[in-house]
């Protein structure tokens, strides 16, 4: 399992090194919230104190106004042995969106990019999908939250027909009160939930369990989110 922690300074890199071992987490990706700091910073400390931790960095596009900047970005990354980054545009959509950088990029490593099987218009997101694979870079999919096992089901035949090889990771939401509420009141862009999830518990556990058993049955890495403080 992997953990998505969001991170908005350095100050906190010392406790969290620390519960990470407590947890024994192996696996982690390190989100861009904020235009003024990038997680980048947070992955070289972590990387310091943790050396064997598995990291991957996400790159919100929105927050940079060139690929050259991205570029720099990455290179100094390279001086750590951080090699492995999830592409995203971030909303809204810039320009320089997470296609533009991964058609355009001439840095060398390993990109993931993220792939919405719950898109109002699938048909869109799939040819998004097969523009993001054209960079032979990208190693893997990133599957955004959602609760339609059907959809989820469609959506990594579709992943494996284009490439089999790729390593896919799908993200779960920790169907707690807490966190149910606040994605109630505040929803976020590409989540798409229902009511009867909101207000449900028990079908909020029953569909959470199904997509994790999917996740399971096709050797899908989970990403544990956990909307309840982030």
């Amino acid at each position: 399992m992997r953990y998505s922690l969001t991170l908005t300074n350095t100050s906190d890199i010392t406790e969290l090194t620390e519960n990470i071992k407590i947890a024994s987490i192996s696996q982690v990706y390190l989100t861009h919230t904020k235009p003024d700091f990038h997680s980048l910073e947070s992955a070289i400390l972590l990387s310091k104190n943790l050396p064997h931790l598995d990291i991957v960095i996400t790159i919100s596009t929105k927050y940079f106004s060139s690929i050259h900047q991205i570029e720099s970005l990455i290179e100094k990354g390279k001086l750590y042995n951080l090699n492995h980054y999830l592409i995203v545009s971030g909303y809204p959509k810039p320009d320089l969106d997470s296609i533009a950088v991964l058609q355009n990029i001439q840095s060398s490593t390993n990109f993931f990019c993220v792939y919405n099987p719950y898109e109002t218009c699938q048909q869109i997101e799939n040819q998004r999908l097969k523009q993001k694979l054209k960079n032979p870079q990208v190693v893997g999919v990133y599957l955004q939250i959602g609760i339609d096992p059907q959809k989820l089901e469609q959506a990594i035949a579709f992943i494996k027909k284009q490439n089999s090889e790729l390593i896919i990771e799908g993200c779960l939401i920790k169907p707690t009160l807490l966190s149910r509420e606040r994605l109630h009141k505040r929803p976020i862009h590409g989540i798409y939930l229902t009511e009867e999830y909101y207000t449900n518990q028990k079908y909020a556990e029953e569909v959470t369990n199904r997509i994790a058993t999917i996740y399971n049955q096709n050797n899908i890495l989970v990403i544990m989110e956990d909307f309840k403080t982030s």
